[in-house]
């Protein structure tokens, strides 16, 4: 029970910028809590120049610390990290709600202030002019590392103030707006559980990251100077002078991103230019960068914390904070052979490294999932959801060879090989299982041949020309999933056209108050916010609604395959946000990381991988007769087995 609603918004400082999390920045010795602005309920907002008086309210401290008394804030792990440092008290994540995380969730708002402000059109607006100007001056070290004191600038004190007020007005009348779709039940559970992942953290193997760092920069000078020799040119990096090269040599592109790099390579015969190509990758291996960010951003206790925003995408995934952890590299090494490359970083063995592997930055990248480790007297449990989309699409498309084959434990790759050549399961080669592997990861939702290049067709040994016809082949062998695509289509134009409600299958569809709501079987809805029923140029019947993109509502269009693929990833998500919250109630398993399917779990020697996969084969009551099942392993270190 709630008796009243503390509204609240903070400025702080720290010589720590920001972007490299609120942990690390509020664990720095420079950090301080500077403005404190509050509202109680209804009440008049007051702001306190903390930074003056030396303490914050008593009013203000006593609110925090009651249990009955909801805490409202706009990204609000910003303001419960902060204030629990400043009182050295943790301030309980089940007592607080997030304006930013609600908003995305519910009306698929931008998650800023500012920008979900102008969205709902609400009377306070955030006065975003005043902050661009204030923060910097105020919160942000210039040149020689030291700060403006407030008590020095009388006049910008009071508009900081005056900024941090409205701040805390413009929460108070978003909460008020999003308060009847706020779910205080299901979804707070969900809040709770990616917050305590969020203040637990990872740890890190900080002697790996250096060694990397060091390997990775003499790497870099290395292949910049031989590429140097190579081409001529002054700066190898540079898309036009490598271009301009590769034309004097015969060879012809528009760009040079990682897809055409990798053409050309297949292509070209040259060695000199295959060298340089080669060289070329080895110079944009961007994962190579997070090294770098990981050690700016880890806490002095050697831990990584803060890194996942909930609501992060329209469905309802996670997206990474700070280190992007949804994008790392496939990996190619067996673990024997990985483990034998880190042994050789970590002993600082270039030469060794040179030797054994053919691309420093590409056994860098392999590694980096590495640095994440467990504690003594603990390991890591690492488990993921079998096909989890294949599953979930089948389901609620009522695939039903798909279905049995999952139930079965059995290879859906190899039996999608079988559908697509016509042969029996015994008879699939593994360069037909590949084929199907990547026709059943790209094919899906309604994609052709651009879906499979995307997925990696060629580098998986697939021909262009071979592409059109391994589409016809995977939708005439899933005729009901091809049709779940254009009922959900239809059901979606008519829930609009007519405001009525329709189902398909373990859907609902609705149309209220300017939004498409689409019930997933879990109760949660997916939302299409101002949705409108559009003619594309070529004819096409389709549906344009508005979503945050960069801190702005812009439009975009969809139709059905594509708002199936946010129906089955939603879905997805939602079968993890059960287990993350189940876990969550469990003191042997502690979540530390979790991608779109996997869950990382630090947990005793004692707990094994086998119980962590039972645990979340089991599924919530909503998704019965889904065949779940999730593969796992224990290690020191993060990797895939």
């Amino acid at each position: 029970m709630v008796n009243d609603t503390l509204y609240i918004d903070l400025e702080t400082r720290s010589k720590v910028g920001i972007e490299h999390g609120i942990y690390r920045y509020v664990r720095d010795p420079s950090f301080k809590l500077l403005v404190l602005a509050a509202k109680l309920d209804d009440q008049p907002t007051q702001v306190y120049n903390v930074d003056r008086d030396g303490a914050l309210p008593p009013w203000v401290v006593q609110r925090l610390l009651d249990p009955l008394t909801l805490k409202v804030a706009h990204n609000a792990n910003f303001e419960r990290v902060v204030l629990s440092k400043v009182l050295q008290h943790d301030l309980p994540v089940e007592e607080w709600c997030c304006t930013a995380a609600e908003g995305s969730a519910k009306v698929t708002l931008p998650r800023s202030l500012d920008g979900a402000a102008k969205a709902l059109n609400l009377h306070f607006q955030k006065l975003a002019g005043e902050g661009d100007d204030l923060i910097p001056f105020f919160c942000v070290p210039d040149k020689e590392g030291d700060f403006r004191d407030l008590a020095d600038y009388p006049d910008e004190a009071q508009r900081f103030a005056t900024y941090n007020a409205r701040d805390v007005d413009t929460t108070w009348e978003l909460y008020r707006r999003l308060e009847s779709e706020i779910d205080m039940g299901t979804e707070h559970f969900v809040y709770i559980a990616d917050q305590h992942i969020n203040d637990r953290g990872v740890l890190v193997d900080l002697d790996l990251v250096h060694a990397a760092l060091e390997i990775a920069q003499k790497n870099q000078e290395e292949v910049l100077e031989r590429a140097k020799q190579i081409t001529g040119l002054e700066n190898p990096r540079s898309v036009q002078q490598f271009r301009v090269w590769l034309l004097q040599k015969g060879y012809e592109t528009k760009s040079l991103t990682k897809s055409d790099v990798v053409k050309l390579l297949a292509t070209v015969q040259d060695p000199e230019v295959l060298e340089a190509l080669r060289c070329r990758q080895q110079l944009a291996k961007s994962s190579l960068s997070k090294y770098s960010t990981i050690l700016n951003c880890v806490s002095d206790d050697g831990r990584l914390r803060g890194l996942y925003l909930m609501n992060g995408a329209h469905t309802g995934r996670w997206t990474s904070h700070t280190v992007n952890l949804q994008n790392l590299a496939k990996p190619k090494y067996p673990l024997e052979r990985l483990d034998y490359a880190r042994k050789l970083v970590k002993k600082r063995d270039y030469d060794a490294l040179k030797q054994e592997f053919e691309s420093i930055p590409e056994v860098l990248s392999q590694l980096l999932r590495t640095v994440f480790v467990a504690p003594e007297n603990k390991h890591l449990l690492v488990a993921d959801y079998h096909s989890i989309e294949a599953c979930v699409l089948s389901w609620l498309a009522g695939e039903e060879w798909k279905l049995e084959v999952l139930r079965k434990g059995e290879d859906i790759y190899v039996h999608t090989a079988s559908k697509l050549f016509g042969i029996s399961t015994e008879e699939v080669t593994k360069e037909q299982r590949s084929k199907a592997k990547v026709a059943e990861l790209a094919l899906g939702y309604g994609g052709g041949a651009g879906a499979l290049l995307a997925m990696g067709a060629l580098e998986s040994g697939l021909k262009e020309e071979e592409l059109p016809e391994l589409v016809s082949q995977w939708r005439a062998a899933c005729p009901r999933i091809k049709d779940y695509w254009w009922r959900v289509h239809r059901e979606a134009l008519n829930a609009i056209r007519y405001g009525t409600v329709r189902t398909v299958g373990r859907l609902v569809f609705s149309y209220d108050g300017g939004l498409l709501k689409i019930r997933l079987p879990s109760g949660r809805n997916l939302i299409y916010l101002q949705p409108a029923i559009t003619v594309s140029p070529s004819g096409f019947t389709e549906i344009s609604y508005k979503a945050a993109d960069k801190g702005e509502l812009k439009t975009f269009s969809t139709y059905g395959p594509k708002l199936v693929e946010n129906i089955v990833q939603g879905t997805a998500r939602d079968l993890l946000a059960d287990t993350l919250v189940r876990l969550d109630h469990e003191s042997n398993y502690q979540v530390v990381m979790h991608t779109h399917d996997e869950v990382i779990v630090e947990a005793p020697l004692s707990i094994t991988s086998e119980s962590l996969c039972n645990l979340m084969a089991q599924g919530p009551l909503w998704a019965e007769g889904l065949p779940l099942s999730a593969d796992g392993f224990a290690a020191q270190y993060y990797c895939k087995a």
